[in-house]
């Protein structure tokens, strides 16, 4: 009898996000460390710098093991009868299409220039 069980399968998952989450940590942790670096935190030289990406891959290793989202599937959203499927009515592309952006109105077309309310100075006289 070769049955895979639930636990076999939750097995798999962690690995490849572990894999994932400490290359990701990893890239994150060698753009903080050149970030302190050009910051003059830490100096260019010294080996400090390279303990920070080692941090980063630590750390997305752990979340990748640790976090992510785990749902389990209800046993009646995985069987759907094709009747039920064959029943629901297609939606009409009206039906679905996103509403219009609603745009302010135009701004008015520019007009000649006002006059100035200011009088022009007086010809000089000689």
């Amino acid at each position: 009898m070769a049955t895979t069980s639930s636990t076999a399968a939750q097995a798999k998952r962690p690995i490849g996000a572990s894999i994932l989450g400490g290359f990701l940590g990893s890239i994150a942790g060698i753009g903080f460390g050149i970030f302190l670096q050009e910051a003059g935190v830490i100096a260019p030289t010294s080996k400090l710098g390279l303990l920070v990406p080692a941090i980063g891959l630590i750390i997305g290793v752990l979340a990748g093991a640790k976090g992510g989202r785990r749902r389990k599937v209800p046993a009646t959203a995985t069987t759907t009868s094709t009747a039920a499927v064959a029943a629901t009515p297609a939606a009409t592309p009206a039906a679905t299409a996103p509403a219009p952006l609603a745009l302010p109105p135009p701004a008015p077309a520019p007009s000649a220039p006002a006059a100035p309310d200011v009088a022009p100075p007086p010809p000089p006289t000689t």
